[in-house]
Parts: C-alpha cells; sequence; structure tokens
C-alpha cells in the first residue's frame, strides 16, 4: 500500500508514540521484591524491560492508569485484584488513576461510585480526588499503609470485592441491584463499546475543568 508524505509522517508519529507500550496480561502479572537499587538506575531498568511484560518490582513506581479498563472484567474480584496489584506495585503515596464510562448524570450511579471507594480504600488507599465527567466517572487515590489489623477489619466488615460492581453483573439477578440502576447501559456492553472508544477518550480531566467534582 502506497501512502503520501502527509500518511507516512502521521504513521511514522504513531510509531515512534507508541513504540514504548508493552503488552501486558496485569492478571496474571507476577511482582517482585521491591529493586534494591538507586534512583537514577530506574531508567536502565525500564529501559530493559521486553514485551510482553511478565512481572515487575513491587513498590516502584508513582503512578498506576486503569483507563476504560475495570468495566471489561466480567468479575467484581478481578476488578479487587488489580487495585490490590497496584497497591503492590505503587510506593507510598504513589497514585492509582481510574478512568471507567458512565453516560448517565452524575447522581445516577452514585451508589456504585461510593461502593468502589468504600472497596478501593479498604486495599490500604484514599481517595484525593473525584471528576464526573459527561460520559466517564475519574477517580484518583492515594497509597497509603495497610496493617493487619486494617486488613481483619476489613473481613470483619464484610468488605468483598462485591463492592467493585458494574450494573452488568446483575444482568441474570436483577432483584439484586435497583430496577433504576439495572437499566442503566455502562461498562462494556456491545451497544455502548463503540460509543465510548470515540467520545469517552476525550474527555480525560483536565487541571482547569469544569466538570461536577468532589475531594474527600
Amino acid at each position: 500500500m502506497l501512502h503520501s508524505p502527509l500518511q507516512r509522517s502521521y504513521l511514522n508519529f504513531i510509531y515512534l508514540h507508541f513504540q514504548n507500550v508493552f503488552h501486558c496480561d496485569f492478571l496474571h502479572l507476577r511482582t517482585t521484591e521491591p529493586l534494591q537499587v538507586a534512583n537514577d538506575t530506574m531508567t536502565s531498568f525500564i529501559n530493559s524491560l521486553r514485551d510482553p511484560i511478565e512481572w515487575l518490582p513491587e513498590e516502584s513506581f508513582h503512578v498506576v492508569v486503569f483507563s476504560l479498563l475495570l468495566e471489561y472484567f466480567p468479575a467484581p474480584y478481578q476488578r479487587w485484584l488489580s487495585c490490590e496489584k497496584a497497591w503492590n506495585l505503587l510506593m507510598y503515596n504513589g497514585i492509582l488513576v481510574i478512568v471507567t464510562p458512565d453516560s448517565h448524570k452524575q447522581h445516577r450511579n452514585s451508589a456504585m461510585v461510593k461502593s468502589w471507594k468504600t472497596g478501593i480504600e479498604s486495599l490500604g488507599f484514599r481517595r484525593w480526588r473525584y471528576v464526573k465527567q459527561e460520559h466517564l466517572h475519574c477517580m484518583v487515590f492515594r497509597k497509603v499503609p495497610i496493617t493487619e489489623e486494617d486488613k481483619r477489619q476489613r473481613f470483619l466488615k464484610g468488605i468483598t470485592p462485591d463492592l467493585i460492581y458494574i450494573p452488568q453483573d446483575f444482568h441474570d439477578d436483577p432483584e439484586k441491584y435497583d430496577n433504576e440502576a439495572a437499566s442503566t447501559e455502562f461498562g462494556f456492553s456491545d451497544q455502548n463499546e463503540q460509543f465510548y472508544h470515540n467520545h469517552a477518550q476525550f474527555e480525560l480531566p483536565l487541571a482547569n475543568s469544569d466538570s461536577e467534582e468532589s475531594v474527600s
């Protein structure tokens, strides 16, 4: 296939932009002990990575981003495991950014957002910022220490992976979900997948976003 000079430049830009993006099966990613290296050697480690990535050292990263990812997992436990693994990989005070789709008004799925907050914070995070865009929920959590007593209290309080749910989880048993929420077109449904690819990806929050926002 022949390309014009402009097309070739665009293709070259895409290649340069993505050549350092690696495949990774995050659910099955192995985590290892933290690297005992100086900060200035971390770049060398990153440059030594090979595609696909099968393991990463714990407590070695400042930021983990789940952008339009968690809602594609078919079970709450997989979302929980991903957040737990993010906690292992982050340095203390590191940031977990979660972007997940929702085309409704801010309060339509507010119970779900609060449930996610409770579940994710129980893993050793504190929510730092929340932004509701037109088609997105954007949540930022900060990693904090978690003790064995915290984990025991989590068990005693009945906090389980089921807190990180999406409405589709209840399609087989809609009585377990509020009738209004059960009809919500949310997440990874076939009808919405192309819509979110076309629209939601352009709505990531900016520093001066005018969207509805809360901080807690």
